[in-house]
C-alpha cells in the first residue's frame, strides 16, 4: 500500500472534468521501486513518456521532488519539444521566475490554488497574457502575472475525482476541510501558497465526501490534512459529534496546536475516531518560539503533550534545529524537551531547519545559506545515499531555486 492519493491533482481533475476538459491522471507513487529509483530523473522522464499522450502536461510537485522533476522535464522536452509543460504545487512556490530562467523546458508555472487558473489557461488555449496567477516565458522575458483571488466558496468544487485512480492501491486517504492557515510562523510558506486566512468547506460538504470514501471506496483511514484542523473549536466539536452520531466508523489524524486544544476537546476527538495528532512544537526555548512567532510557550506544550499521550494512540511532536538565531543553550533546551516528550510516549520528529521561499525568515537569511553533504536529503529526512549524483549537482548549481535543500 502507498501514501495517500494526490489530493491536489484529484481536485483539479474533478473541477476541469466538470467543465468539459478531457484528461488523464498518473501518480508517480504507483511506479514502484525504491527511493534510489524514484529519485532518478531519467526514470521520471520515462514515466511521463509512458503516461502522458496529451499535448499539455501538468505536473504537481512538492519540494522534495523539485530538482528531480525539473531535470526529468528537460530530458523529456528534448525528445518532445512540441509539448507544453505546466508546473504547479508547493515545490515551485516563490521561485517560479528562477525556474523559468534556468529550465527552458518549463513553459508555465501555476501559482497557488490552481483550479480556476488552470481552467482559464486551458480554455484560452494556453494564451497566458490575461491569465492571473501564472508565471510564464514570453520570448526572452519572464512574465509574472498578478496573483489570482482565492475561491471564496470552496463548496463549489466537486468531490475529488477518486474514480480516475485505482483506489485499491491506497490504504490511507486525505481530506481537506479548509484551505489556508491564520498563523504566520516565521519559517512557513503556507500563506505564500494559499494566501492569508482560512476558507472553510461546510461540514455538510465535508461529510458528503467522507461518506463517499467510506461507502463507495471502503476506506477506514481518512486523514484530515488541513494546515491546522483545530482553529475553530466549535467546528471541531460539531464535526466530531456528526461523525459519532452518523456512525461513520473511520480512523483519522490531524494537525493541531498546543494552544488550541485541551483535555475535553481531545477526548471528544478520540471518541470520534482520531487516532493520531501532529503538533508542531519547533523548540524547547521560549525565546526561539517568540522569534518564530509560534504564539505559545514551552509550558503550554508540556501540559498538552502530557495529556495527549494519555488520550491518543499516537502523538507526534515535531522540532526544528539549526535556526539562525538559535544559541547552544536553546538547542540543549530543545534536546531536553524532545527527550522528555519521547519518554512520555510521543513520537519525536527533528528535521533540520531550512528556508522556504515566501516565509518571513527567507528574505532576511537567504544570503547566509550553505550546503552540506552530511545532512539528510531535504526536510523529508531521506538518507543521502539515495540521492543520485546528478541531482546533487543540480541542487548545488542552482541554490536560488533549491534553497530548502541548504542550511543556515
Amino acid at each position: 500500500m502507498l501514501k495517500p492519493p494526490p489530493l491536489g491533482i484529484l481536485s483539479l481533475a474533478a473541477w476541469l472534468r466538470s467543465h468539459g476538459v478531457t484528461l488523464n491522471i498518473a501518480d508517480y507513487q504507483l511506479a514502484g521501486g525504491d527511493m534510489s529509483d524514484q529519485l532518478r530523473p531519467s526514470r521520471f522522464a520515462s514515466f511521463i513518456e509512458d503516461q502522458a499522450p496529451s499535448p499539455i502536461i501538468g505536473i504537481s510537485v512538492m519540494g522534495g521532488m523539485l530538482p528531480v522533476v525539473l531535470m526529468a522535464v528537460e530530458e523529456y522536452k528534448a525528445r518532445h519539444p512540441e509539448k507544453t509543460i505546466i508546473l504547479g504545487g508547493s515545490g515551485p512556490t516563490g521561485v517560479g521566475t528562477q525556474i523559468l530562467r534556468a529550465f527552458p523546458a518549463v513553459d508555465c508555472i501555476v501559482c497557488g490554488e490552481g483550479e480556476a487558473t488552470l481552467l482559464e489557461l486551458l480554455k484560452n488555449n494556453c494564451e497566458l497574457s490575461t491569465v492571473a496567477g501564472v508565471v510564464y516565458r514570453k520570448g526572452d522575458s519572464i512574465v509574472e502575472n498578478p496573483a489570482r483571488k482565492r475561491i471564496a466558496d470552496i463548496d463549489t468544487l466537486p468531490i475529488p475525482a477518486y474514480d480516475l485512480i485505482d483506489m485499491n492501491r491506497y490504504a490511507v486517504v486525505n481530506v481537506s476541510t479548509s484551505r489556508g492557515c491564520p498563523y504566520h510562523c516565521a519559517f512557513c510558506e503556507s500563506p505564500t501558497f494559499w494566501g492569508t486566512g482560512v476558507i472553510y468547506r461546510s461540514l455538510d460538504n465535508v461529510m458528503n465526501e467522507i461518506r463517499e470514501l467510506r461507502m463507495r471506496w471502503g476506506k477506514r483511514q481518512i486523514n484530515l490534512c488541513d494546515d491546522t484542523f483545530v482553529v475553530r473549536r466549535q467546528r471541531v466539536e460539531d464535526f466530531c459529534r456528526r461523525v459519532i452520531s452518523e456512525k461513520l466508523d473511520f480512523r483519522w489524524e490531524c494537525f493541531a496546536r498546543v494552544d488550541l486544544v485541551d483535555s475535553d476537546l481531545m477526548k471528544l476527538m478520540a471518541e470520534a475516531g482520531c487516532s493520531a495528532v501532529f503538533f508542531g512544537i519547533e523548540s524547547g526555548s521560549d525565546s526561539v518560539l517568540s522569534r518564530i512567532d509560534k504564539r505559545f510557550t514551552v509550558a503550554q506544550a508540556r501540559e498538552v503533550i502530557s495529556q495527549a499521550v494519555k488520550i491518543f494512540p499516537h502523538v507526534y511532536a515535531s522540532f526544528v534545529w539549526g535556526l539562525p538565531f538559535e544559541t547552544m543553550e536553546d538547542f540543549f533546551d530543545s534536546i531536553l524537551l524532545m527527550t522528555e516528550f519521547g519518554n512520555l510516549g510521543a513520537r519525536v520528529q527533528r528535521p533540520h531547519f531550512s528556508l522556504r521561499p515566501g516565509a518571513p525568515l527567507f528574505t532576511q537569511y537567504v544570503h547566509n545559506i550553505a550546503y552540506s553533504t552530511s545532512l539528510p536529503y531535504h526536510f523529508l529526512e531521506v538518507p543521502r545515499r539515495f540521492l543520485p549524483p546528478e541531482v546533487e549537482e543540480i541542487i548545488r548549481r542552482h541554490s536560488e531555486i533549491f534553497v530548502p535543500f541548504y542550511h543556515i
